[in-house]
């Protein structure tokens, strides 16, 4: 390809040239005439004839040396030099970097955007994906709720009611309803399960709206110096992005050319002030952050999951799948379980003054320890013991936190407040 374009560079030079050439030997082809007629010719007419043909001249390298351009060796700025700038936002190092200029340089564009190519596009999608935010694998109904039954509370309250169930049926025929004392517990530990994974799994749908929430959208990029109609998943790291008041950013970028644009970054940095952006002292445009005045124009640098705002999206969707508890959490978990120790000892005395009567009533009546009634009636006192624990232990407390959270969580949805 280089060979060629230097053919045609060396055609068209030559061609002018020899066009050169041509006109200065007319005169002396035409006789005496035209030489007396050429010797009348103004001399400041011919500099300036000569000096037209030299403009062009430079005019046709300066295009081929531009054409040489697009194959060029310029390294290509690696994904997490790219990061950098979003996630630091320090001028500093985009200036150790040869600034706006630099970055454009080694992105491999210009204020009049990328080029079209096939080969161009197959490599920045490569280098740098494509823009769209990957959908985390959410855990179905099902599994939420058997993983619920992991708790060692529950997992105590199921063994007795069924040794409750059995010994009501086997034994006791369902007399005076004993029956009801277990399937009592085996329906509280279904609804406390229940309503535990049916939270669980309304917070999970919550974070799959706020997916949705980057539906697809035209956009305005500039692509060989021609302002394009994109789809927002077409976006491509290096291209010039249109910036327009009320525009929800789709990837992040550097502020090329700004008209008093100042951005609403609250939902990525907590910052309640709008940030005034421009290419000298404040360049860095952050995905999903919207624009609140102005309008100009951004090279992006970043898209898809490569972005700040899908680096946390990837940060809060592995918390979640892997059940981390929030710092509320913990503290609510600690008073629980101080409160469960408490209510552990006082039904270990109970459990003890208990046993300590079932034993003196079993000496003095010798045959009682032959009669199975005897028997279950210590089964019973250990029922009302574990009853005690459980019900000292606040296991609704942290129950009615992941309710309300989900409740306030979806009222800050409709509210558009997505920190």
């Amino acid at each position: 390809m280089q060979d060629n374009i230097d053919s045609i560079k060396n055609f068209n030079i030559s061609r002018l040239k020899k066009t050169v050439t041509n006109d200065r030997s007319k005169p002396l082809m035409h006789g005496r005439q035209s030489a007396s007629s050429s010797s009348l010719t103004d001399p400041a007419q011919e500099d300036a004839k000569s000096q037209g043909i030299n403009d062009k001249k430079k005019m046709f390298e300066a295009m081929f040396a531009n054409r040489v351009t697009m194959k060029d060796n310029r390294e290509w700025p690696s994904l997490e030099e790219l990061q950098m700038f979003s996630d630091k936002r320090d001028i500093k190092n985009l200036q150790d970097f040869g600034g706006i200029t630099g970055v454009l340089n080694k992105l491999k564009t210009s204020l009049e955007g990328i080029d079209t190519g096939k080969p161009f596009i197959e490599e920045r999608l490569r280098r740098y994906g494509k823009n769209i935010m990957i959908k985390p694998q959410g855990k179905s109904f099902l599994r939420l709720w058997l993983e619920s039954f992991k708790d060692t509370t529950l997992i105590i309250l199921i063994i007795l009611a069924i040794i409750s169930l059995i010994i009501s049926i086997a034994v006791e025929k369902g007399k005076n309803l004993s029956f009801l004392d277990g399937t009592a517990i085996l329906i509280t530990v279904l609804i406390v399960t229940l309503v535990s994974s049916i939270n669980t799994w309304s917070q999970e749908r919550q974070f799959e709206k706020l997916n949705e929430r980057q539906k697809d959208r035209i956009i305005i990029v500039t692509r060989n110096g021609q302002p394009l109609q994109i789809s927002i998943f077409d976006l491509l790291v290096g291209d010039i992005f249109s910036i327009q008041t009320g525009e929800i950013l789709p990837a992040d970028g550097l502020c090329i050319e700004s008209n008093n644009i100042q951005c609403d970054e609250s939902s990525m940095t907590g910052e309640s002030d709008l940030i005034k952006k421009s290419p000298e002292k404040m360049p860095f445009m952050l995905c999903g952050c919207k624009v609140q005045t102005g309008f100009g124009k951004m090279v992006v640098i970043a898209v898809g999951m490569n972005t700040q705002f899908g680096i946390i999206k990837q940060i809060i969707s592995k918390n979640i799948q892997e059940r981390k508890l929030t710092q509320l959490q913990i503290k609510i978990n600690e008073i629980a379980g101080q409160m469960g120790k408490i209510g552990s000892l006082i039904a270990s005395i109970a459990l003890l003054i208990l046993v300590i009567f079932w034993l003196i009533e079993g000496i003095n009546q010798i045959d009682n320890f032959r009669h199975i009634d005897f028997w279950i009636q210590l089964i019973d006192y250990i029922i009302i013991t574990f009853t005690i624990v459980v019900v000292a232990v606040p296991e609704g407390l942290p129950v009615a936190l992941v309710a309300s959270l989900a409740v306030s969580m979806r009222q800050m949805l409709k509210d558009n407040n997505l920190v």
